[in-house]
């Protein structure tokens, strides 16, 4: 019996009662490793920004990334204005030359005039003048007429190459329309409004 440890004569003894300990024993020590486990992954979760909150932070570079090549695009536009010469034609392109007419396809015949009025004309030209002297059917009316001789020749010019004639002075209303269009698809801008409004404003100065 003396040579028989306590801890060994309670097992022998009382198999069942030491059984029941050892297992509560054993749940202690489990729940108290997964509940440090629980928390240091709470500690990495708090100190990490949330997958969310990394996401606006990256939409907010991305806005503001955005927002300075938009204003770069800006200054390219305008300095590129800064070349074009808002009250004339391009340089030589009137009289309209068969070279010009020839680089065209005529198979869609609106295409075609909407590309001749792009060569004959710049960006910010465009953006000042209109076909012609009749009041704008909506928004303001600033725009400038075009010469009537260039109307003219373009006119010719369309005739010449779609092989079409003129009635009471026009074209067929599609091609008429066309050139419309072209002077219609670039608006204004502030800027072109201000040098449209200086510009009446010295005709009417200028006149008697």
């Amino acid at each position: 019996m003396h040579n028989i440890t306590y801890n060994m004569y309670c097992y022998l003894v009382f198999p069942e009662l030491v059984s029941k300990a050892m297992a509560v024993i054993e749940a202690g020590t489990h729940a108290g490793t997964e509940a440090g486990t629980q928390a240091a992954s709470r500690s990495r979760s708090s100190s990490a920004p949330s997958t969310s909150s990394r996401h606006v932070e990256e939409q907010a570079i991305n806005s503001s990334a955005d927002e300075r090549g938009d204003e770069e695009e800006e200054d390219e536009d305008e300095e590129e204005d800064e070349d074009e010469d808002a009250f004339h034609a391009v340089k030589d392109a009137f009289p309209i030359k068969k070279e010009t007419l020839a680089q065209f396809s005529t198979v869609d015949e609106r295409k075609f005039v909407l590309n001749l009025i792009g060569t004959l004309y710049s960006r910010q030209y465009l953006r000042l003048h209109k076909k012609s002297g009749t009041k704008a059917t909506h928004g303001d009316d600033l725009k400038i007429p075009i010469p009537r001789e260039e109307y003219v020749q373009i006119q010719d010019a369309i005739c010449s190459r779609l092989k079409v004639k003129l009635t009471r002075h026009r074209l067929p209303p599609k091609l008429e329309l066309a050139i419309s269009q072209k002077f219609n698809q670039v608006r204004p801008t502030a800027a072109d409004k201000r040098i449209l409004r200086h510009y009446w404003n010295m005709q009417n100065t200028e006149s008697p």
